[in-house]
């Protein structure tokens, strides 16, 4: 398993983004509601959702990468046995990945 990318909410996504940019990270993506950002080593990237307020179901999102559907699949029954929770099951979504 290898982390591919976290996902963090903000309101104002500019200083944010800009803040990441101080620390080393490289712009991939830049958009008014969403940024994304490369770490300075690892491949792993960071990306920035434009949320009008923060709520409890704004909260950051982290994408792993394993080698198969059927990876994730039994990687997120492992992880809901230990009691980690998932706000949908494992689905495949339009932009190719598989997400839970």
């Amino acid at each position: 398993m290898r982390l591919n990318q976290i996902t963090l909410p903000a309101c104002h996504i500019a200083s944010v983004r800009d803040f990441y940019i101080a620390l080393g990270f490289t712009l991939i993506v830049d958009t008014d509601h969403y940024a994304r950002l490369e770490a300075p080593q690892g491949g792993a990237t960071l990306s920035i959702s434009k949320v009008d307020e923060m709520t409890s179901g704004s909260g950051p999102k982290f994408y792993l990468e394993l080698e198969s559907a059927a990876a994730l699949n039994d990687k997120i029954a492992d992880l809901e046995r230990k009691g980690i929770t998932f706000d949908s099951a494992p689905v495949d979504q339009p932009w190719l990945w598989r997400e839970a």
